[in-house]
């Protein structure tokens, strides 16, 4: 019985000789999801392990302190260590960096004001993120021009599971649903492709090579903080990457927007985040086409062919996921119609 309390104890005194990187004592140490709150006599502080090889963490600590210097307050900027570092080093797969703890609570999708907030603090990373240098080691981090290839790796891996569950002698409930719709989500996720090949993609990758523009990369509520002042705060930079903006933007919307497509919502978002950097026509353009693929219809698919076979309850939730995710797309179908015109 006492194994598991002994273990807590073990990891707190872990923590604890780790946070002398930082000069600091712990009064209390807290598991907050992923991470430690760190409560000491002269402040609160969060530390995050990141599970990255050195060089993408070098990549995330470099893109961080450039939005820092370039004058994004709204982010959890990292702390240097008593020795200038911007992270400690346990072994070359597990990092350590120390951020100020910021109070508040996660956005709701639901509140305008919270949703309104998030994108203009979103546009205010954008902004200050361009010009970035990156280190000049092999990190994977430069994303620009990809998206292309990626749908239509996507879109095949969508038509590779359609002939293998019309091969099925006895398909599961999840392959009969996805069969049902496997036409349309084929279309769509073609009709992606194709208009995607038919904006300006391949010019404003040629425009942000000259730029390196970062992107956040995992976009969602949860990595916004929404402080009891008003203000949104950008957490959690594990996968920021260069790349174009509106890619983030498609993150922002269909991540805030999953649990019901609202054109008023979306709307207000576009409108926040342009009142601090203008979305362009041709942008908006791309922003149609990724919204057009049906990721949320491929990520279930996706899932299910990496899972464990025969795992009942995993097959039963991603169906459930999959059924939402077909609602979700026609909600979103309803509004496309007036996209250009709403968003303008």
């Amino acid at each position: 019985m006492g194994t598991g309390g002994g273990r807590k104890r073990d990891q707190r005194r872990q923590i604890a000789v780790l946070l002398e990187n930082w000069g600091l004592r712990p009064d209390r140490l807290v598991p907050v999801k992923t991470v430690w709150r760190v409560m000491t006599t002269g402040g609160t502080y969060c530390l995050k392990p990141v599970d990255k090889r050195s060089a993408k963490v070098r990549f995330i600590a470099a893109a961080m302190e450039h939005v820092r210097r370039r004058g994004l307050a709204r982010m959890a900027a990292w702390i240097p260590t008593v020795r200038g570092e911007p992270y400690v080093t346990v072994r070359e797969d597990l990092h350590f960096m120390l951020t100020g703890w910021i109070a508040g609570v996660e956005p709701h999708y639901r509140d305008p004001l919270q949703l309104e907030s998030i994108a203009q603090t979103l546009a205010e990373f954008h902004l200050a993120s361009q010009g970035f240098r990156p280190p000049r080691e092999d990190h994977d981090r430069n994303r620009l021009g990809r998206w292309p290839d990626r749908l239509a790796s996507r879109r095949q891996e969508l038509l590779r599971f359609r002939r293998e569950a019309a091969s099925r002698s006895a398909p599961s409930a999840f392959d009969r649903l996805f069969l049902e719709h496997a036409d349309w989500i084929c279309d769509r996720a073609g009709r992606s492709c194709e208009a995607l090949a038919r904006s300006a993609y391949g010019r404003l990758v040629k425009e942000a090579a000259g730029v390196n523009p970062l992107c956040h990369g995992d976009v969602a509520t949860r990595n916004f903080v929404f402080t009891p002042a008003g203000e949104s705060y950008l957490i959690d930079f594990d996968f920021i990457s260069i790349d174009l903006p509106i890619t983030d933007v498609w993150r922002l919307l269909r991540r805030t927007l999953r649990h019901g497509w609202k054109i008023e919502s979306a709307r207000l978002m576009l409108r926040a985040y342009s009142s601090v950097s203008p979305l362009r026509p041709d942008e908006l353009r791309v922003l149609a086409a990724l919204l057009t693929f049906p990721d949320q219809a491929w990520a279930s698919i996706h899932k299910r062919r990496g899972g464990p076979p025969g795992e009942e309850g995993s097959d039963s939730d991603r169906y459930d996921k999959l059924r939402q995710a077909l609602s979700h797309i026609r909600e979103m179908d309803a509004c496309m119609g007036v996209f250009e015109e709403a968003f303008r």
